[in-house]
């Protein structure tokens, strides 16, 4: 475990930092999806669902850090374990979030009553489906991958918006 000691104000810079760049992602989102007459390509959808899997992970980097608690010597010890990991700021972020920030999808029925063939869930912005966004992989057959999950433009439109007209934007102290 890799430690990373710094002072009360850099902890606030830093933070401010990221939800910054949180909040540009998410203004860029907002001025995209912000007309609902506007069509937007299918091809593109997964691309913004991509910017927005970005501006949760950052989200969930800013209550890692809103977290910390002061050590002996005043200042504030960032495990860098944490600090660096994708799929521990996804879950710090979607433990917090709203569900109405969350689901970008919303399933037409419970998967869990079905069989595999009608097997479709909520998408929530995971590490997993960015990179299945943005990776082209070989399958164990060797045929190339393509995304297995689905965005609702409408359901993202909907996240976005939550997320960036009601999340802080800032560590104060």
């Amino acid at each position: 475990m890799t430690m990373q000691s710094i002072s009360k104000e850099q902890l606030r810079v830093l933070g401010n930092k990221v939800m910054a760049n949180c909040r540009r992602m998410l203004g860029f989102l907002s001025n995209v999806l912000e007309n609902p007459d506007h069509k937007i390509p299918t091809d593109y959808i997964y691309e913004l669902y991509v910017i927005y899997t970005h501006a949760v992970e950052e989200y969930g980097k800013f209550v890692y850090l809103s977290s910390l608690k002061r050590n002996k010597s005043g200042n504030y010890d960032i495990e860098s374990d944490i600090f660096k990991n994708h799929k521990s700021k996804f879950e710090k972020a979607l433990s917090v979030m709203p569900d109405n920030a969350k689901v970008v999808f919303k399933a037409p029925f419970d998967a869990k009553n079905f069989d595999e063939d009608f097997k479709i869930e909520d998408t929530l912005p995971t590490w997993k489906n960015r990179v299945n966004v943005l990776n082209v992989d070989i399958n164990e057959n060797g045929d190339s991958t393509d995304i297995t999950f689905k965005v609702d433009i409408n359901d993202l439109r909907k996240c976005v918006c939550e997320m960036y007209n009601n999340f802080p934007y800032e560590i104060k102290n």
